[in-house]
Order: structure tokens, then sequence, then C-alpha cells
């Protein structure tokens, strides 16, 4: 067997607007014949966990707006659309409480 899931993220200090400190994350990606078996929640879930040990009050990402699979995940997640002038931007935001559960954006 090879790398079935993985993910990646970087610090993003306030890059995400405003004044609260951000994970971006880069890549989530889970190898298509093992997908729907809740290894991209489990990655999703691990970043956020890494992001409130790390005093990261949110964790933001970029979608591209035709990958409705992408979009659907991340908002069965609890993230929510940047909007900034009045339209998307392709990037999505998720705040996190420090017991592990999703802000009310």
């Amino acid at each position: 067997g090879g790398l079935i899931a993985s993910a990646r993220a970087r610090a993003a200090g306030n890059s995400a607007g405003g004044d609260v400190r951000s994970l971006n994350t880069l890549a989530v990606a889970v190898d298509p014949s093992h997908r729907r078996h809740g290894l991209g929640t489990l990655l999703m879930h691990a970043t956020e966990r890494y992001a409130l040990e790390n005093g990261f009050a949110r964790v933001h990402l970029s979608v591209e707006a035709d990958n409705d699979a992408a979009r659907a995940f991340y908002e069965r997640l609890g993230y929510a659309y940047m909007i900034e002038n009045d339209a998307w931007n392709g990037r999505m935001y998720k705040m996190l409480h420090p017991c592990g559960t999703a802000a009310d954006a």
C-alpha cells in the first residue's frame, strides 16, 4: 500500500482578514479509491485540532468554484464562504472554539 490521504497547512497569521490568527490549509487529498470513508473528515479534524493547539482561532482554505464536491464537503464540516466586496473569492473558513467545535461565523 501507498499513501492514501494527506493534508498540508501553514501558519498564515492574520492574512485571511481581520485580526484573527488563521491557519491556511494548503491541500487535502484522499486517494479516489478510499474516498467516502471518513478520511477527509479525519484529516480536517486533525488540522483543526492542530490549529487550536497552536493558538489559531480560524482555519481557512481555497476551493475551485467548479469543485462542487469539495465545496459540499467543507460546508458539511461547518466551513463558510469568505465574501469580500460582495463576491466570493474562492476561500472558505471555519471559526474554532477552544473545545474544538465550530464557532458562529
